[in-house]
């Protein structure tokens, strides 16, 4: 079969198999005389007129453009799709930007993709082999419009004139006629040449009764030669002014918009868009051409007082499918049935199957052999029209918007050998099978910065097969379709894609390079898709996969050696990306990525490049998160990143990976926090690809057990799960609390009151610390920080108002660290990760690590000494933080000793020990007066006693608080006890108050005032202009468990 990859490879095809055109060209010019933005009512015969003279002069111009191209070195620029056509179906695709094919593209279907397909409802559609297009039907307001006379048995039947080209010659014999005034009725005329036979083109002997009718009589003529008055058939034709509709459609080139000289009617439409594929028929003397359209825009409807125009880009899958086939393609065919003649094209809707009936769908294929395909087979598809060459299968979920662009939804699976991509090749003068290897790279910007777009070299000499000679420019450059010779184990060109001015995009060839590696064949889709136990498709698959089999087995093709690149002497055993975590739109929502990077001639940069999320890779023994909800991965990751500075606006925080086609799933193998990011390429990935799909299936997942068991790097040591039974307790409650509590969103007062007393708190301690220290000990180049039991990072903004030279942030939740410090890998004036050169804060260098401050085996001084040795030369800390935990730690009086000797011994003299927690002095005074459960709607205590206990550690009550605590185990802190060890560790109490009593103290302050200001977006304002920030009753009792406390270390 010809190659008709291409709107213009079809309008040849058309004229050497048919003999008659298809398409024709359009330009603006033409689009803008037969579609006038107001049509003109004055007159109804003039328009006519024009309408020969658009379609004369349009046919005038194509050929001078081919005379210039002919005439030219290099082909002249296109003229492009008339804006008029393009604006029309542009606008009902989100996100089209001008000059882009619209429409959704679909991914490659990879193994990772199970999970949506058997979750969501799908349908699936046969891919042909075919051309992509967008075909636009408008209506030309005031055009001629023709129907002759059809006597089919004793009926006589007005069929109308479809192809332009015979309206044409039709109302030039008018023209002639009009213009020879001694004419009489009966006499001959004009001789022409119409799709359905030759006539002479008579007036008729009688006029029409309707004023706005024409008669003529068309005389048949023998063997194209004129007859003699009288002689011949004699056919009656009307001719009328009224609407006609022009189809339009473009291919991906974009290069030129053709017009379908066949009229394809929706009486009922004024216009309508769809998006469809051109395919050619296998079966020998078809008569017909296909466009089989699987999706619709949107069409608008002829009303009585005003077109509505429906617009589907929000609507359903099975909505849009409805209206296709019922409010276009139905009402087109009967259109048909009343024209003259066969159409050369047939236009229909694609069956769409749900996914549990994909089987139905298999059943329709067989496959056959191809000496003009890769590997020498074809599969064909036995459609409503007959058999067609199957691409594959595209799977589209019920809930699918019309957005420009990769789509992440709607899938493609493609028969494994006919994978492919389309590279930018040009040939090598006298070395037949070397070619310079060019993709392309397209990254949008937002704004008012152009996009990042050009072309990117992966080689600039590569070996490829061509056993078919397709001519490949040494000048220049042509798209070239290319599949991988699993044989050969080398790629090669299938055919030249002359509907494309661009090769793939760098994602896409990733895209599917993975499939490859993947090797997904029709059994592996079944049990992907979850029918591998139905017996009838499963006998059909075994038939076809057998088949294909047996046809690549059976002889060689020529020019098949097998060609390495030879730019690629080294194995590509693993590959490079950078780990960045970024900020989501959605408040407080974060993501962690891996990365490659382009570099364009025309940036300064490298153009950094998302490839996949973390959660849907495996690494360290971790399995993937996105399967697996007790996976770890991300939590571990964004705890490195973070000690590596975090990723604010760049990362160098490396790590290598192997893709594993058995799981479909990338394996971090290793990391390097402070890498190269420069090594972090697409053309690396694309390499190590390589070099999986040249080792072969059996081969395709290499290193990917590397790491079996749960190895935790050295960058990773140290963050574990601490054992303590109740700890582990406080971790799977906070666990749960952390995604909830991460947004902020509905936060209560009482929380921003909380919030708001830690904030003076901190400033008023961190005050007291510099006016004791003037002269002495004090770092005047920042505090060292420890934040203990330090939560989701809630208090990282208030440490950074003071700029801290060094911050060590620790708590027993693993989930708790994790979002902290995704936090602080995020944000501006955190991360040390900073524009160069920018004006604001630089950020704080800080260190998170999971770990159970109260743990009797002495962790936390471990810690403590291991962080300061390595970040502070051994130095100590000027502030220790505990807020709301300490009455975690106080189930013996062992572990709070362990706890104070620690910040004892790590916390320089003149230092200061700091934090919240609860009031016994309060617990205490309302279990006597209330017995042992009280509170209100914002808290609940509840003791397991009424007997009012010792000055004693031990003591466990539980308490939920708000949406932030429920049920938990808390214990008793008896305050005298906890001071007198305090001091026994030189840590002297410098102030401890209630929270509505130190809240009194500060609300008026300065500082108060201030940090008041800043502890919410927006709100009521108080008596002083500032924010208000007054709790309830409720709010109040409930702040009065709570107190602060201030030590410092002599």
């Amino acid at each position: 079969m010809e190659s008709t990859s291409s709107l213009s490879d079809l309008h040849k095809y058309a004229e050497r198999r048919f003999g008659r055109s298809l398409l024709i060209p359009v330009d603006e010019e033409f689009v803008k005389a037969v579609h006038p933005p107001v049509p003109s009512e004055a007159s109804e015969v003039a328009p006519a007129v024009d309408f020969v003279e658009a379609y004369r002069n349009l046919v005038s111009r194509n050929l001078q453009r081919k005379r210039t191209a002919n005439n030219a070195p290099t082909s002249p620029a296109s003229s492009g799709v008339p804006k008029f056509i393009y604006a029309h179906a542009a606008e009902a695709v989100v996100g089209t930007r001008v000059g882009e094919f619209m429409g959704p593209l679909c991914s490659p279907l990879r193994k990772s993709h199970a999970s949506m397909l058997r979750s969501a409802p799908y349908f699936v559609t046969e891919k042909s082999d075919g051309t992509r297009v967008v075909l636009v039907s408008l209506i030309a307001p005031l055009g001629p419009s023709w129907s002759i006379e059809d006597k089919n048995g004793g009926d006589v039947l007005l069929k109308h004139v479809g192809r332009l080209d015979d309206v044409v010659a039709l109302e030039e014999a008018r023209q002639q006629l009009c213009q020879e005034n001694t004419a009489q009725v009966g006499d001959l005329h004009q001789k022409i040449h119409l799709s359905f036979g030759h006539f002479a083109v008579e007036r008729w002997h009688e006029k029409s009764s309707y004023g706005t009718v024409e008669l003529f009589a068309l005389r048949c003529c023998e063997n194209g030669s004129s007859s003699s008055q009288g002689g011949g058939d004699v056919i009656r034709a009307e001719r009328l002014i009224g609407k006609r509709h022009m189809a339009y459609c473009f291919d991906r080139s974009m290069d030129y918009a053709y017009l379908l000289l066949e009229e394809h009617a929706v009486p009922s439409l004024h216009s309508f868009v769809v998006d469809a594929e051109l395919m050619v028929p296998i079966q020998k003397g078809s008569a017909r051409l296909l466009l089989g359209c699987f999706d619709v825009f949107r069409y608008v409807i002829v009303g009585e007082s005003a077109p509505r125009d429906v617009v589907l880009t929000r609507a359903h899958t099975s909505a849009r499918h409805a209206a296709l086939r019922k409010d276009i393609i139905e009402p087109m065919e009967e259109f048909q049935r009343g024209t003259v003649g066969v159409p050369l094209l047939r236009i229909f809707a694609k069956e769409m199957f749900p996914l549990n009936k994909f089987g139905d769908c298999v059943l329709r294929l067989r496959c056959g052999e191809s000496a003009n395909h890769i590997g020498g087979v074809v599969y064909l598809y036995d459609g409503p029209y007959g058999w067609t060459k199957s691409d594959g299968f595209i799977f589209t979920p019920e809930k699918f918007d019309i957005l420009q662009g990769a789509s992440k939804t709607q899938l493609k699976w493609k028969w494994p050998s006919m994978l492919s991509v389309d590279w930018s090749l040009t040939a090598f003068e006298g070395q037949n099978n070397f070619f310079v290897v060019d993709s392309f790279f397209r990254k949008k910007r937002f704004g008012h910065q152009p996009d990042s777009c050009g072309h990117v070299r992966l080689s600039s000499k590569m070996s490829l097969l061509n056993p078919f000679s397709l001519p490949i420019p040494t000048r220049g450059s042509v798209v070239a379709e290319c599949v991988f010779d699993r044989e050969q184990k080398c790629w090669s060109i299938e055919r030249l894609r002359n509907d494309k001015a661009e090769a793939n995009s760098i994602v896409t060839i990733i895209s599917v390079m993975e499939s490859l590696v993947e090797d997904i064949t029709l059994s592996t889709l079944f049990d992907l898709i979850g029918l591998n136990d139905t017996p009838l498709p499963s006998e059909k698959v075994h038939e076809l996969e057998s088949a294909a089999d047996m046809v690549n087995r059976g002889g060689e093709r020529g020019n098949t050696a097998a060609i390495q690149d030879v730019e690629e002497k080294h194995e590509k055993k693993r590959c490079q990306f950078t780990l960045r975590a970024t900020q989501l739109q959605a408040q407080g929502e974060h993501e962690i990525h891996l990365y490659w990077a382009v570099r364009l001639p025309s940036e300064k940069a490298h153009v950094p490049c998302i490839h996949c999320k973390v959660s849907e890779c495996t690494g360290f023994g971790f399995a993937c998160p996105a399967e697996d909800p007790t996976s770890r991965l991300r939590e571990y990751l964004y705890i490195a990143l973070a000690n590596a500075g975090g990723s604010c606006a760049w990362s160098d925080f490396t790590v290598e990976a192997v893709f594993n086609g058995g799981t479909g799933r990338w394996n971090i193998a290793s990391m390097q926090p402070n890498g190269d990011n420069k090594r972090s390429t697409c053309v690396g990935v694309i390499h190590h690809l390589q070099w999986l799909l040249q080792r072969g299936v059996d081969s395709a997942s290499p290193e990917s057990t590397e790491t079996p068991e749960r190895v935790i790097p050295l960058h990773l040591q140290g963050v574990e799960r601490p054992a303590v039974l109740q700890v582990e307790q406080v971790n799977a409650h906070y666990a749960c609390k952390t995604k909830e509590l991460s947004t902020g969103k509905n936060r209560s007062i009482l929380r921003h009151y909380n919030n708001w007393i830690k904030g003076v708190l901190i400033s008023t301690s961190v005050s007291y610390l510099r006016s004791n220290n003037k002269g002495g000990e004090f770092d005047n180049d920042g505090m060292v920080v420890a934040d203990l039991c330090s939560g989701r990072g809630g208090d990282l903004h208030k440490w950074r108002a003071h700029q801290p030279k060094l911050l060590f942030m620790t708590d027993c939740c693993l989930e708790a660290v994790a979002e902290a410090a995704a936090r602080y890998s995020i944000t501006k004036g955190l991360s040390i990760k900073v524009v160069p050169h920018d004006k604001n804060p630089p950020g704080i260098r800080a260190q998170f690590c999971v770990l159970d401050v109260f743990d009797e085996k002495g962790s936390l001084v471990t810690k403590l000494e291991e962080f300061l040795k390595q970040c502070h030369d051994g130095g100590k800390l000027d502030v220790v933080s505990c807020q709301f935990s300490i009455h975690y730690g106080c189930s013996n009086e062992e572990r709070v000793r362990v706890f104070l000797s620690a910040v004892s011994s790590t916390l320089k003299s003149g230092g200061i020990f700091i934090g919240t927690t609860v009031s016994d002095t309060e617990l205490l005074r309302r279990l006597r007066q209330y017995g042992t459960t009280f509170g209100n709607g914002i808290y609940t205590v509840r003791f397991p006693t009424d007997a009012v206990p010792n000055d004693s550690f031990g003591v466990e009550y539980s308490v939920s608080f708000e949406s932030s605590v429920s049920e938990m185990p808390e214990y008793l802190v008896p305050w005298n006890r906890f001071v007198n060890l305090c001091g026994a560790y030189n840590l002297q109490l410098v102030e401890s108050f209630g929270f509505v009593e130190y809240g009194d103290m500060h609300y008026n302050s300065a500082l108060g005032q201030e940090l008041r200001d800043a502890s919410m977006n927006g709100g009521r304002r108080d008596s002083d202009g500032h924010l208000r920030l007054r709790l309830s009753p409720d709010e109040a009792e409930a702040a009065g468990l709570f107190r602060t406390f201030l030590f410092v270390k002599i």
